[in-house]
């Protein structure tokens, strides 16, 4: 995948014409292979046969999917990638093929351009999984809660629950065989999570609805990166000295999440009205705390997040989002920021002073608020350790839109 990316951005931007010197850099059939092709091609009459053989020819957005069915690892959705494509490609080209004589040069161009930007996009986009794959720490906002192992008669023992957007972070000690239960409940388990690939130790493990036991022996401190096995869900094992004290994991904050005003996100619906497509909320971040300070959302819809922040409190310019691994610094005024909800969550400012909470429904329209607040009520704050938090504030999050960019 990382030489597959790196190509990809090669062809995308030798598409968009901006590096000339990039193209001896492009991958190209031998010449003679080359010249064989276009005598062929010369000497058919039959359509398909000039077809079949275009299949061959290089072309940008063909080598494209070529690098991306290679980069599968599998004959089989390598297979599938390029019929896909190749079907995908039918009601285009037949209709780019009827209506040239229609469409413009300056429109054509313009069709380049967007297929160049979207290669590029792709190729990067395979790069960073590529990278996690090859077992290098990386930025990710998908991690989930830590949890420490406990030692019964000389084996760790580390219990987790698997969820559709995360993996868990665990913490194990050296030298000790690890037993690690991650419990997958039913819907848990999709297309991305479904397999977890932990370089390190050379594990790849496929994970099926219930108990899922995952055995190793960590041998070498230090915190070792894992992810699914297409690299975009990512985490880390921490691996300390065995017999060495580590700081608890969560301390209680004792401190109450109000309950007096809930914010409930409005669905955005498809133009037929027939499902939901997404969802916005907003709230508000004050002297005195976020108003309201719960948030219920629907599970699985796509969400806009706004938290328009009107304070001077420095503590307030920060928020902390433990499950997802998520510290940001805020700016006055709003600030967006985009997830997937699959499950109910805390948040809260900078020094911990203030607390949310995201409760995530089945149905927005069944949601029992009152319920929610007596969850709420008696549902214990924590202060997470540092390293909760992958960037620290150091980069900006992968959910939230950059300077310059509409919510």
């Amino acid at each position: 995948q990382l030489l597959a990316g790196v190509f990809m951005v090669i062809m995308g931007v030798n598409m968009l014409g901006i590096f000339p010197w990039l193209r001896k850099f492009q991958p190209r059939l031998p010449r003679a292979l080359s010249s064989l092709i276009n005598r062929e091609k010369g000497r058919s009459n039959s359509p398909l046969i000039v077809g079949l053989l275009n299949g061959l020819m290089p072309c940008g957005p063909l080598q494209a999917m070529q690098l991306y069915a290679l980069s599968t690892g599998s004959p089989f959705r390598g297979a599938v990638s390029m019929l896909l494509f190749s079907l995908g490609t039918v009601p285009l080209m037949f209709g780019l093929g009827a209506l040239s004589s229609l469409l413009s040069k300056k429109f054509t161009r313009k069709v380049m351009t967007a297929g160049a930007v979207l290669v590029t996009v792709l190729g990067l986009t395979m790069f960073s999984q590529g990278f996690a794959l090859s077992g290098f720490a990386g930025l990710s906002f998908t991690e989930g809660a830590a949890t420490e192992s406990v030692i019964v008669d000389g084996v760790q023992f580390v219990s987790s629950t698997l969820a559709s957007g995360a993996y868990p972070k665990i913490t194990v000690q050296a030298g000790i065989p690890v037993k690690w239960t991650i419990d997958a409940p039913k819907g848990s388990i999709n297309g991305c999570n479904n397999r977890l690939q932990i370089p390190e130790y050379g594990l790849e493990y496929k994970f099926q609805t219930g108990e899922n036991i995952i055995e190793f022996t960590p041998t070498e401190t230090g915190k070792i990166p894992y992810s699914c096995w297409m690299g975009m869900i990512r985490s880390s094992i921490t691996v300390v000295e065995a017999g060495a004290e580590t700081p608890p994991a969560t301390v209680p904050a004792n401190v109450s999440i109000p309950t007096d005003n809930v914010a409930v996100a409005e669905l955005i619906t498809a133009p037929d009205g027939s499902n939901a497509t997404s969802q916005e909320v907003t709230i508000a971040l004050t002297d005195d705390g976020y108003s309201p300070a719960i948030v219920v959302v629907q599970a699985d819809v796509e969400t806009a997040w706004v938290i328009d922040v009107d304070s001077t409190a420095d503590s307030n310019f920060s928020f902390l989002v433990p499950i997802y691994g998520v510290y940001e610094e805020l700016n006055l005024g709003e600030n967006g920021f985009y997830l997937f909800p699959s499950e109910s969550f805390e948040f809260s400012n900078g020094d911990n002073s203030f607390y949310g909470y995201v409760a995530v429904v089945e149905d927005l329209e069944t949601a029992d608020t009152d319920a929610i607040r007596r969850e709420v009520s008696a549902f214990q704050t924590l202060i997470y350790p540092p390293d909760t938090f992958l960037n620290n504030g150091a980069v900006p999050s992968c959910h939230r839109p950059q300077d310059g960019e509409e919510y």
